[in-house]
């Protein structure tokens, strides 16, 4: 496979309490930055996490969105406002009400 067909600009991840997914979809998409979606209960892994594609993949690019309650959908939908168009969101992280609404978003 063509290593310009796996990449992206921009891409914004669900953090849950596995951050494998997302960090093996860091290293095959080779962003340019990253965006953290994550609750107050995940926050210590997306921390983890973000030393890990700093030190790893050598990003340094980051934004982050805490959701306070990942089961208000509401707030849940509000934080996903902003995902542009052009981004690629890997929404196998957080709990199924983020995945369901930054997939509609």
């Amino acid at each position: 496979m063509d290593d310009k067909s796996v990449t992206c600009e921009k891409l914004f991840l669900l953090v849950g309490s596995n951050p494998l997914p997302n960090f093996l979809a860091t290293l095959m998409l080779k962003p340019k930055s990253v965006h953290f979606f994550y609750t107050p209960e995940t926050e210590r892994v997306k921390n983890t996490l973000m030393d890990t594609i700093k030190h790893k993949c050598g990003l340094g690019a980051f934004g982050e969105t805490c959701i306070e309650d990942a089961t208000h959908a509401a707030k849940v939908r509000t934080a996903f406002g902003a995902i542009p168009r052009e981004a690629h969101l890997h929404y196998t992280g957080g709990t199924k009400i983020m995945a369901a609404h930054a997939r509609m978003a």
